[in-house]
């Protein structure tokens, strides 16, 4: 289960990060599950508001949930 600690640092990262219209099009895109495109699209807000070590950081705690396949940011953008 994912820590106190671990949940604070995800959301105090995407909250300072992120504005609410990034939030809402992620939810939108949320709604129905998410297609491979979908899930891009996410990928693609998170990877333009996010510093490197952020993101990195954020995966790294996805991935120990099985969550994420664990790439970094610059794996990421090269996608």
């Amino acid at each position: 289960k994912i820590t106190l600690q671990e949940q604070t640092k995800v959301a105090t990262t995407l909250a300072k990060r992120l504005t609410a219209g990034d939030i809402n099009e992620i939810i939108q895109l949320m709604q129905g599950g998410m297609s491979v495109t979908e899930k891009r699209k996410a990928k693609d807000i998170i990877l333009d508001r996010l510093s490197s070590e952020e993101y990195n950081d954020l995966i790294q705690i996805a991935a120990k949930y099985g969550l994420s396949q664990g790439k970094s940011y610059e794996e990421s953008l090269k996608e």
